[in-house]
């Protein structure tokens, strides 16, 4: 039986939602950190409400990836061409729209959120995306390296090269101790 979360009706209305909670948080002023105690009532009232949006829009995020991923499966359980086809073109738009919901995230304050979805749906091209952008960077790399090995560092790996780091790689194996001998 498929999920009734899964439908396409209801994958088009939560990308819907998405854009436009995005489009809301877009009109409110940067993220900045208010001492409560110096904020009148309007203005708590706008910070608790840009908060709870955008806690909303993770929650919306990581539901919506996941109907997408239940669809998928549902889809590889039917054996019809129909099916197949209907798979192929839903993954293609998975790939091309899981950048587009967890990125934001980011841009709205909420990057935990954003490296706990990309690791839930596995994403290892935005995992390192948002590590190279890291304070804690190297760490955050070491723990992928160790979690999803080579499917992670294969990715890393063709980021870096994309945008010309690669030295980058020996730094971080550097200051780890993994390369170089100790005398």
């Amino acid at each position: 039986m498929e999920p009734w979360l899964c439908k396409l009706s209801i994958l088009t209305q939560m990308q819907s939602q998405f854009e436009l909670m995005e489009q809301i948080l877009g009109k409110f002023p940067e993220t900045q950190s208010f001492d409560a105690l110096h904020l009148d009532n309007k203005q708590r009232a706008l910070s608790l409400l840009q908060s709870n949006l955008r806690n909303q829009m993770s929650d919306l995020a990581d539901a919506f990836l996941g109907a997408f991923t239940d669809r998928l499966g549902y889809l590889k359980k039917v054996d019809t061409m129909d099916a197949h086809q209907e798979a192929e073109s839903l993954l293609a738009e998975y790939n091309r729209v899981r950048p587009k919901v967890i990125f934001p995230l980011v841009k709205h304050g909420r990057k935990t959120n954003a490296f706990l979805i990309a690791e839930k749906y596995l994403d290892f091209s935005i995992l390192a995306q948002l590590s190279l952008d890291d304070v804690n960077r190297e760490s955050r790399i070491d723990d992928y390296m160790h979690r999803y090995s080579f499917d992670f560092a294969r990715v890393l790996f063709s980021i870096y090269l994309e945008k010309g780091l690669l030295l980058m790689c020996t730094e971080i194996r550097n200051v780890q101790g993994v390369t170089g001998a100790k005398t």
